[in-house]
């Protein structure tokens, strides 16, 4: 009976040696195979650490606009609840997968269409991958992120960039005419002439607000722009003039002052101060608007139809993403949820959702 213990044990032992060996000899360089297309584990790991940095965001999002004092205090925390009617980790799963079957959507598209990078493209991309790998070499690398997982996002972003021309400028498949375009840009801004009066640290502001009402009389009869706004910054203490026309040799006019308006907030105007522009139903004419943060701007709303082909000439191609992002990326989605996928599954238990969790969470303690 010893005899056959022992006997036994060294064949568990051999077993287990086998099997280690073949794990140990597996191929983890690579994560799927889409359509041909190989998806690298570094590729993996990067899209792992953008779904958590996400999800995060969003949850905390949720909990902001649900009034809660709830908050993610952790990863497990954080894999312990849902996003988008899912489990966190499910969702963070199903986002490394869309992602890279998008990427391989668009590479097999740019064939479709014929569409080739050229060799400054793909140096251009290589260049930009190894400094932003060297400016942050010891996060990506605690990430398991090689410049080349950096450059080959790069190329994605040229290739989206050609293909996106390629479906919706002229003779694409979903080209949209200029007529299109102006509707839209007309439809999304408004254009405004405004000027933020600072008022800031004034004890006494009767002297500024006669002042204003003098000016904006002034610009809505004959007087210049510029010539009324050097007479109104008078009143204001020096440290309070935003214009820069007292500056030496200042060449502002009154092109300086103005602007596209956004329909809704674009993270640099507050939705205030747009709701204030839009509301203004009379092109040319100057009024003041206080806000309730007691702010005060003086603003002039401008006809856009009058200029809409020389912005858009300027910011056609921008217009155009604005427009049609969101449509690209379902067509590329539709697309990539075509495809066939091969899972290595060797490569996705050594870099698990979970494992990749804790890494990013190191990261966010280390560089909070």
């Amino acid at each position: 009976m010893k005899i056959k213990s022992r006997l036994l044990a060294v064949v568990t032992v051999v077993i287990m040696m086998l099997s280690m060996a073949s794990c140990q000899n597996q191929d983890t360089s690579w994560a799927y195979e889409i359509e041909g297309i190989t998806i690298p584990s570094g590729m993996l790991l990067y899209l792992q650490h953008n779904a958590y940095s996400l999800a995060n965001t969003k949850v905390a999002k949720e909990l902001e606009e649900a009034g809660s004092d709830d908050a993610v205090r952790s990863v497990n925390d954080l894999l312990s609840r849902e996003l988008e009617g899912v489990p966190v980790s499910q969702w963070i799963e199903d986002y490394v997968i869309q992602q890279c079957r998008r990427y391989a959507a668009t590479v097999i598209e740019s064939q479709e269409y014929g569409l080739i990078l050229d060799t400054t493209d793909v140096n251009d991309a290589q260049s930009s991958a190894q400094t932003e790998f060297k400016n942050y070499q010891d996060i990506y690398e605690k990430m398991g992120v090689s410049a080349a997982t950096l450059k080959d996002w790069a190329l994605d972003s040229l290739r989206q960039n050609s293909l996106f021309t390629a479906y919706y400028g002229a003779n694409g498949p979903y080209e949209v005419g200029a007529e299109d375009q102006e509707a839209y840009f007309i439809e999304a801004y408004a254009l405004a002439t405004m000027y933020f009066v600072n008022m800031s640290g004034m004890e006494d502001t009767n002297a500024i607000n006669s002042a204003i009402t003098e000016f904006i009389t002034a610009v809505n009869g004959d007087t210049p722009f510029i010539e009324a706004l050097i007479e109104l910054e008078s009143h204001l203490p020096e440290e309070n003039r935003t214009s820069g026309l007292t500056d030496e040799d200042s060449t502002v006019t009154e092109s300086n002052f103005i602007g596209l308006v956004p329909k809704e907030v674009d993270n640099t105007t507050s939705q205030a101060l747009i709701d204030a522009v839009w509301e203004l139903a009379q092109f040319d004419r100057y009024d003041r608007i206080d806000l309730a943060d007691g702010s005060v701007y003086i603003i002039c709303r401008k006809d856009l139809s009058d200029s809409v082909e020389t912005y858009l000439m300027l910011y056609g191609n921008d217009l155009l993403k604005e427009m049609k992002a969101e449509d690209f990326t379902e067509k590329l989605d539709g697309i990539g949820e075509t495809l066939s996928v091969t899972s290595n599954e060797a490569t996705l238990k050594k870099y698990s959702i979970k494992d990749t969790g804790k890494r990013w969470e190191e990261l966010m303690e280390a560089y909070a």
